[in-house]
């Protein structure tokens, strides 16, 4: 290939932006003989048409106002591509990048971007959210639910006494 970041010698391609002339020989010996042809390729742009309406799916199935844990997609699967997604919460204590709620004392507005990729093109999105206040019962459930304490034991045991940064006990 005469350019490898676009096409390699096995031709994978790398997904350009922009339409990209490449020279790909075949070369082949031959009782110490070699034989060689150029061909001219166009690599095409890639259409980012589908990640803009994948996108546009992933982020209206998401709620302005947040409640729960969100389902957060990693990767969305099509007839011809696997897109990669990733997301960035500008709060993970408040929403993680994976979209588990913290523990949240008041209403906060924060800001979700959702990222699609395949290749070296990436689009994005953000989102501004707000994540209600939990009530202290629920708060009080998210911790207990996540202690495990043996019935049995035979030895110190570890008791937390710090969830997150503003519960002690």
């Amino acid at each position: 290939s005469s350019d490898p970041s676009i096409i390699s010698s096995l031709g994978e391609i790398t997904y350009v932006d922009y339409d990209r002339n490449c020279v790909l020989t075949a070369a082949i010996s031959v009782n110490k003989q070699i034989y060689s042809r150029d061909y001219n390729i166009k690599v095409s742009a890639f259409n980012t048409t589908e990640m803009n309406d994948i996108l546009n799916v992933l982020t209206t199935s998401i709620p302005n106002i947040i409640e729960n844990d969100l389902s957060l997609p990693n990767q969305y699967k099509t007839d011809k591509y696997l897109y990669k997604i990733n997301w960035l919460s500008s709060d993970n204590s408040i929403l993680s990048n994976e979209g588990s709620v913290g523990y949240v004392f008041e209403d906060t507005s924060i800001t979700l971007k959702c990222m699609i990729s395949i290749g070296n093109i990436t689009i994005s999105k953000d989102l501004e959210l707000k994540v209600l206040a939990d009530s202290t019962e629920s708060i009080f459930e998210k911790i207990t639910n996540n202690i495990n304490i043996f019935k049995i034991i035979n030895s110190s045991i570890y008791l937390p006494t710090k969830f997150g940064d503003y519960i002690t006990c």
